[in-house]
């Protein structure tokens, strides 16, 4: 897929879920209150400066299909180091991408997990709030580089501060390595 079919891909597909208002530009509000077809996701993110994207879709083989025909799940800058939003209860979600923010850049490229690589995926129960893993990005060559980390006590301290109506009820959560079948022009 050439750069020019990647963005407009990359445009109608968040218009689309724009006007379908089905997902997060930001954090979810301080006082969210939990649904029973829906968890409520963390996920830590450092540096502060990278957005993360997060598609549902369906794992297959090992690899990580994105379902197109759903709106994005999150495209959010974490707060405080983390990223809180809603899932759709038996969706698998995955972490596609990361753009990168920097004081007075207009355009920055989006990094993209592509083709034979992995993403971290997991998928949503019904009525929990749920850890899944810190992420620590960091520029590497060309392109960004990320490591895993679990500090479920940190995430923990963070709801409990900032979060009073889901105050003790973060949970751990597993999660699962799969293979991007998306293909990316390098």
């Amino acid at each position: 897929m050439t750069y020019k079919n990647l963005f407009i891909s990359i445009v109608v597909f968040l218009s689309t879920s724009l006007l379908s208002g089905c997902f997060s530009m930001s954090t979810l509000e301080k006082n969210a209150t939990l649904e029973n077809d829906e968890s409520i996701f963390v996920i830590g993110m450092k540096p502060e400066n990278f957005r993360l994207s997060v598609f549902a879709g369906d794992i297959k083989n090992g690899e990580f299909k994105t379902n197109f025909m759903r709106s994005i799940a999150v495209f959010a800058f974490p707060e405080k180091g983390y990223v809180v939003a809603k899932g759709h209860a038996g969706d698998t979600l995955a972490i596609i991408s990361v753009t990168p923010y920097e004081k007075g850049a207009f355009l920055k490229p989006l990094y993209i997990t592509c083709s034979g690589e992995k993403m971290l995926t997991f998928k949503i129960p019904s009525g929990k709030v749920i850890y899944i893993s810190d992420l620590l990005y960091s520029y590497s060559g060309s392109g960004i580089a990320v490591s895993y980390k679990q500090d479920f006590d940190s995430a923990r301290q963070y709801m409990d501060k900032n979060y009073a109506t889901l105050q003790g009820t973060l949970e751990a959560w597993p999660s699962e390595f799969a293979t991007s079948n998306k293909e990316c022009a390098r």
